[in-house]
C-alpha cells in the first residue's frame, strides 16, 4: 500500500509495488512524482527525511537529509544591511537541496531499484504533462508575482502568461532534462557536476551564497529515531534537528490524562491537548538545532519526572500564555508512506519550506531552490543562529508507531509546526477513540499558534464543524479561536498506513485536506 497527498504519486508508487519494487522503491518513486506533480510543495531542490523499518533485520532507522546553510553564510552581511531576521524568500533563503543524496542512499541501503528506475514516472510527468489540480492552479495564482520575476521561474510556471486553469496540462520539460541526467549519472551530476554547478552560479548571480563545494560536500546522515511511550504503543521520530521530540513531548504530556473520557473534539480534551502543545514548544525552543552544534538533553525532556513536572502546570479551566515565536511559518511540505508484503515500511517527507520555496528558479535546470535557510535566527545568542555549514531546525517529521517491536502504523503530515499537532491528534482518534484510519484523519483538527507571518501566537485555529459550544468553552478559557473550512488545508495533508497483523490486512488513509489516495492490493 502507498498513501501521498496526489493521486497520481499514490498510482506511481503502486506502480512500483506491482512491478516488484519493494517499499522503499515505491517511496522514493513517489516522493519524485511529488516534486513534479505538486510543485509549490516540495521540489528536488528541497530536503528529505524518512523513518525506515527494514523486515529483514527487524532493526528502525532514520535519514537526515536537511542540507546546510553554504559556507560564507553570514549575519554580519544580513545585519549590516538592516535585517533583523532571516530573509524569506530569494537567495539568502537557500540551503543546500537534500532530496536527490536521501533518495539515493535510501535505495542503495534498502531498495531493489535503482535511482534510474524510480525516476522513471516522475520523467514522464515533467517530459510530457500533467492535469493541474485546483490545489495547484490555486497555489500558482496566489505566488503569481513571486513567479513572474525571474525568466526563469515564470517560464516554469507561467509559461502561457498567466497562471494554469484546474484540468490544463502542465509540463516541466527543463526540469525532465535534469531528472534525465541524473538517471543516467547519478546524483553525482546534481552535487558535483553541471547541474549542481548551475545551481550555485543562479544563487551567486542573485546575490546568494551557495557554491560549488557547498553541493560538492554534501551528504545526509543516517540517524537512530527517538522513541517513546503511548498508551502500549511506541511511537519514533527523528532526533533533532527535527522537531520530532515536539510530538514525543506532547504524546507524554497528554498520556496523563483519560482523553477517551473526555470526548472526542471536546473542549476539555482540546485544551488539554493546546496547553500540552505550548509546553512542548516552550521546552523544545531552547534545544532544537544542528545536533552538530548543539546537544539536547533528550533523555532528560523525556523523563517521567520532567514530564510531570510539566504536566502539572496545565490548568484546566484556563489558557496559558503562548509557547514562544518561532521563524516565519510555511506548511508547504508532501507527506507519503508505503509498506510491503514483506513488512517493510518507509515514512518519507520532502518540503521546499515556503509555497515556491525561495521563489528562485536556477537556470534551465528546472529546479526550484527551496528557502529553508529562512527558520535561521539572526540572534546570535540564539541556538538556531545562522552559522556557515550549519543545518537549521526543520518541521519535518516522519513518523511511525511499534506494537511488539513491529510497525503499526506508518504515519505524518505537512503542515510545519502544525505536524506535530496533527501527528497527535491522529493518534489519539486511533488509540483513545478507537477510531479507523481514514476517520481519523478526516475528524475536524485545530492547530494552536501562529499560521501566518502576521499571526497572533496565541491563536487557535479550529475547523468550523467542531461544535459551537465547544467553540464557545475555549473561548471561556482564554483560547482566542479563529475558525476555519471544513477539511482546510491549513490544518496540513495527514496520510497513514495501519497494519493489522491478525487480519493480514493494510488499512490506508489519505486527507481530504489534499488531492491524494491510499492505495495497495
Amino acid at each position: 500500500m502507498v498513501a501521498t497527498p496526489h493521486y497520481l504519486a499514490s498510482a506511481a508508487g503502486l506502480w512500483a509495488l506491482r512491478s516488484g519494487g519493494n517499499a522503499f522503491d515505491a517511496a522514493v518513486t513517489a516522493a519524485a512524482v511529488l516534486t513534479v506533480v505538486y510543485p509549490h510543495m516540495c521540489s528536488v531542490g528541497g530536503d528529505a527525511f524518512a523513518l525506515i523499518y527494514d523486515a529483514r533485520t527487524g532493526v528502525a532507522s532514520g535519514f537526515n537529509g536537511s542540507g546546510r546553510a553554504p559556507g560564507t553564510a553570514s549575519r554580519d552581511e544580513l545585519t549590516e544591511r538592516g535585517l533583523t531576521t532571516m530573509p524569506t524568500r530569494g537567495p539568502h533563503s537557500v540551503t543546500v537541496p537534500g532530496v536527490m543524496d536521501a533518495w539515493e542512499q535510501i535505495l542503495a541501503r534498502f531498495g531493489t531499484w535503482t535511482l534510474s528506475d524510480a525516476l522513471g514516472p516522475a520523467i514522464d510527468y515533467a517530459r510530457n504533462g500533467f492535469p493541474v489540480t485546483p490545489r495547484v492552479a490555486d497555489a500558482i495564482t496566489a505566488h503569481a508575482e513571486l513567479l513572474g520575476s525571474t525568466p526563469t521561474s515564470a517560464k516554469m510556471f507561467l509559461p502561457a502568461g498567466g497562471p494554469p486553469h484546474p484540468g490544463q496540462r502542465l509540463a516541466f520539460p527543463d526540469l525532465a532534462n535534469t531528472l534525465e541526467k541524473v538517471a543516467h549519472q547519478g546524483t553525482a551530476v546534481f552535487y558535483r557536476g553541471e547541474i549542481g554547478a548551475a545551481l550555485a552560479r543562479a544563487v551567486r548571480e542573485q546575490g546568494g551564497w551557495l557554491a560549488d563545494d557547498d553541493l560538492a560536500t554534501h551528504s545526509g546522515a543516517w540517524v537512530t529515531p527517538l522513541a517513546a511511550s503511548y498508551r502500549g504503543v511506541t511511537v519514533l521520530e527523528l532526533p533533532p534537528n527535527t522537531q520530532g521530540l515536539l510530538a514525543l513531548l506532547m504524546l507524554k504530556l497528554a498520556e496523563g490524562f483519560d482523553l477517551a473520557a473526555l470526548g472526542h473534539n471536546s473542549a476539555d480534551a482540546i485544551h488539554v491537548l493546546v496547553e500540552a502543545k505550548k509546553r512542548a514548544f516552550a521546552v523544545a525552543e531552547s534545544w532544537i538545532s544542528d545536533p552538530e552544534r548543539l546537544q539536547a538533553p533528550i533523555e532528560r525532556l523525556l523523563d517521567q519526572a520532567s514530564i510531570e513536572q510539566l504536566r502539572g502546570t496545565i490548568r484546566l479551566d484556563a489558557a496559558s500564555s503562548p509557547s514562544p515565536a518561532h521563524a516565519p511559518i510555511g506548511g508547504d511540505t508532501v507527506y507519503l508512506c508505503a509498506v510491503d508484503a514483506d513488512g517493510n515500511a518507509c515514512s518519507l517527507i520532502e518540503s521546499t519550506y515556503f509555497a515556491f520555496g525561495s521563489g528562485v528558479v536556477a537556470g534551465d535546470t528546472g529546479v526550484l531552490l527551496q528557502n529553508r535557510g529562512a527558520y535561521f535566527s539572526l540572534d546570535a545568542t540564539h541556538p538556531n543562529r545562522l552559522e556557515p555549514g550549519k543545518r537549521t531546525y526543520h518541521t519535518l517529521i516522519p513518523a511511525m508507531a511499534l506494537r511488539d517491536g513491529r510497525p503499526w502504523l506508518v504515519f505524518g503530515t505537512m503542515g510545519a509546526d502544525g505536524q506535530p499537532q496533527t501527528q497527535v491528534q491522529v493518534l489519539a482518534n486511533l488509540i483513545d477513540h478507537g477510531m479507523d484510519v481514514q476517520s481519523a484523519i478526516e475528524m475536524p483538527r485545530w492547530r494552536s499558534g501562529r499560521f501566518l507571518i502576521d499571526d497572533s501566537q496565541e491563536r487557535l485555529w479550529v475547523e468550523e464543524d467542531v461544535s459551537p459550544e465547544v467553540l464557545r468553552d475555549l473561548e471561556r478559557r482564554g483560547h482566542q479561536l479563529q475558525v476555519t473550512a471544513p477539511w482546510s488545508e491549513s490544518m496540513g495533508h495527514a496520510q497513514a498506513i495501519l497494519i493489522d497483523r491478525e487480519a493480514g490486512v493494510l488499512h490506508g488513509g489519505a486527507d481530504p485536506r489534499g488531492d491524494g489516495a491510499a492505495l495497495g492490493y
